[in-house]
């Protein structure tokens, strides 16, 4: 379990000495949530790298550091991390490009992401507030759940999250809509209002009927 922030920044240090190629990695889990000061700890550091050739240079980084490779559970399989790496306490779950089926780091994510961390090669950026919560929401486990709540209490741009849906929408896979909107349910099971689930929702059933036409 990891409980500071210094610690994942030691690590980023440490990846940067052993990193042969320039790269922006995108931050989206509890440690995004860790140092935002939303959560007093993480189990995993969630990294979104945005190509293979990238993917590669991480891991021989992390390697180099004594980061080994697990095999993946269903669990993970479905959320589509590349890998999983271990070391000691610390876990990092690698995606490349994309969570879920096809919910991408877009422009616009990464226009909003804060950078935290610049070294020789590695650029750290970590995901506004809403970016996350869409991340977390199509995750769906009961811990992602709670951690959407905590991101819901805060004063969320509701219309950027909306717009967000639209153009992942129009550019990737549509089955990824599902999965929200099977997330945010279960978000306002839990008392808290979301205010786009109705257009959620309107997206959910067209996918549903274009389905049904095949």
């Amino acid at each position: 379990m990891i409980l500071k922030f210094e610690d994942i920044k030691n690590l980023f240090q440490e990846i940067d000495a052993n990193l042969e190629n320039k790269m922006n990695i995108y931050i989206i889990g509890g440690a995004a949530l860790l140092f935002k000061g939303l959560k007093g700890s993480t189990k995993d550091i969630d990294i979104i790298v945005k190509s293979s050739e990238e993917k590669m240079h991480f891991e021989n980084a992390l390697n180099k550091i004594g980061f080994s490779g697990n095999k993946l559970t269903n669990e993970y399989k479905n959320l589509e991390i590349t890998y999983i790496l271990k070391r000691d306490e610390l876990r990092i779950d690698l995606f490349m490009k994309r969570v879920c089926s096809k919910l991408s780091i877009s422009k616009g994510i990464e226009d909003r992401a804060e950078g935290i961390f610049s070294g020789k090669n590695l650029n750290v950026f970590v995901c506004s507030n809403e970016d996350i919560l869409l991340f977390k929401a199509v995750a769906r486990r009961e811990a992602d759940i709670e951690d959407c709540i905590a991101l819901a209490k805060q004063s969320l741009n509701w219309k950027i999250i909306a717009k967000e849906i639209k153009m992942q929408i129009k550019h990737g896979k549509e089955i990824w809509i599902t999965y929200l909107a099977e997330g945010l349910e279960k978000v306002e099971e839990k008392g808290i209002n979301v205010p786009i689930m109705k257009d959620v929702m309107d997206s959910y059933e067209d996918y549903m009927k274009k389905l049904s036409k095949k």
